[in-house]
This record gives structure tokens, sequence and C-alpha cells, in this order.
């Protein structure tokens, strides 16, 4: 196996639990990386500031502390708390993605637009108040604009959307405007950015500007918005909890799952070697 120069991890399933915090086993094992001065970033489709994330009260600062949220739309520089490098949905097509919703088809789709400014959010069908809005709710503490109560278009870029309540040929439409979708293995949620915008794209980032290669890239994750990621990585290593096809294309398992500390155990694997 090639030196590993860079761990790259998902949050959700992952490293942190889902929709929650740090998995405790992680935590040493994560600063047990940074203390080597191995950079950890953290490629995740949850937003920068959510509230869970808690990455400095968990110790993870560093002179390299990189998160790449919405699924590497904005690249983010923890220990500065700046914008690296920022790729949304423009303003144009998030008008278009919620006008699909006034038809009669699709009029029961929910879709959660993470926009460019942190602190709001865009929504429609807000007032029904659904078990995916309030459970969404976890990652975001910030105002609301319902998108039907608009008198004129949206007027901000979105980082990602968040898609509920749909059937494929929704998924097919926003395809078609060229935007990158990725379904979870549930069939309940579809995280979309812009095109080409996914994992993968994030660590090419990560990668010139820290001049680490793939080939010496260590990276975790479970779910269907990981596939990009660790498809390109030098050393993608999956866990029982993973879907399938992260599990096929990894170089190496651990059999544990994200709440017994399967991070942890690959860390001191093949980093730590303990």
């Amino acid at each position: 196996m090639p030196e590993i120069k860079l761990l790259a991890l998902d949050m959700d399933g992952t490293s942190y639990e889902p929709m929650g915090e740090i998995v405790l086993e992680n935590k040493e094992a994560i600063i047990n990386v940074i203390e080597k001065e191995i950079p950890v970033v953290f490629i995740t489709g949850r937003p920068i500031n959510s509230p869970k994330n808690k990455l400095l009260e968990n110790g993870f600062l560093s002179k390299n502390t990189i998160m790449a949220g919405f699924n590497g739309a904005c690249i983010f520089d923890v220990k500065t708390q700046k914008v690296i490098a920022s790729n949304p949905i423009s303003k144009d097509i998030v008008n278009q993605a919620f006008k699909l919703t006034l038809k009669d088809e699709y009029r029961d789709v929910i879709i959660w637009g993470y926009s460019t400014d942190f602190d709001e959010s865009v929504i429609n069908n807000l007032k029904t108040n659904s078990k995916e809005i309030i459970k969404e709710q976890n990652f975001f503490t910030g105002n609301f604009v319902n998108f039907e109560d608009l008198s004129k278009p949206y007027d901000k870029d979105c980082y990602k959307f968040l898609i509920f309540n749909f059937e494929d040929s929704f998924i097919e439409e926003l395809k078609k405007m060229g935007l990158e979708t990725a379904i979870n293995a549930t069939h309940t949620a579809c995280e979309v950015t812009a095109s080409k915008i996914n994992k993968k794209y994030a660590i090419q980032e990560i990668e010139k500007l820290l001049k680490i290669d793939a080939k010496d890239i260590m990276a975790m994750g479970d779910g269907t918005n990981d596939i990009p990621m660790m498809e390109y990585v030098g050393f993608p290593v999956s866990f029982t909890n993973c879907v399938d096809e992260v599990k096929k294309i990894s170089k190496a398992h651990i059999d544990l799952d994200w709440s017994q500390g399967a991070v942890a155990k690959a860390i001191n694997k093949f980093i730590l070697n303990k």
C-alpha cells in the first residue's frame, strides 16, 4: 500500500454519527493523524457551518484543516474561515428547478436549497413541515425562504439541493439542466450540485492546494455520493455499512460499521501502524 500523505473522510455514517456528532472512537485517532502532520480533510454533503461539525471543539484544527461541504461545492479553510473554492448552482438554474415543482406531477416534491449565504436556505412546501424538513434542521439554524411566497425569482445561487418525495422522472429533469445528482441507497433523498461538482472534484482541488498526489490519499465514505471520491483516490477503504459499489472499488475493508469506530480501526491499521 502507498505511504498515506492525506486522509479524506466523509462525515455522516463514516467518521460521524448519521445526522450527528463525531463518533467518539474516531476522535483520538483523527487527532493522532493530525499530530503526525498528515492532513485530514472532511469531504461531506453537510453544510460548512452545521452545528454538529464541531471541528474546532473536537481538536481537529491544523494548518491544513479543510472541509469540502455540500459534496464539494464549497471548499473551506477551517483555520482562516475563508472559502477556497466555490461552485454553486446558478440562480437561473435554481429558479428553473423550483418552478418544476409548480407542475401538477411534481407538487409533492420538496427541494431544500442551501444558498451561498450560509445562513439562508430556500425551500418549497415549507409549510407542510414534513419529517424531511424537520430532520434536516439538525444541520441548519438559519433563515428559510419559502419559494411559493416569492413575488420575483430567487436572487441567490445555491451550493446544493436536497430533493425529497421525488420520482425518478423529476431527477431526470434536473439532469437535463446539467446538474450532478446522487440518490441515496434507500431512494429517499437525492443530493444535487452543479455540473461535475462532486467529491472527486473536491479531492482534485485539495490535491492541487496541498501538492499531494491522489495515489497517496486514503479515503473513507459509505454512500453513493462517496463513489466518485473512492474511485479516484489511491487507497479507498470500506467498512460494513458502505453501499456495495463502495465495497467493490475499495482496496481494503474494515469489518466494523461506523458506530463501532471503523474509521479509528482503519487509521490505526493503515496510518499509525498500531
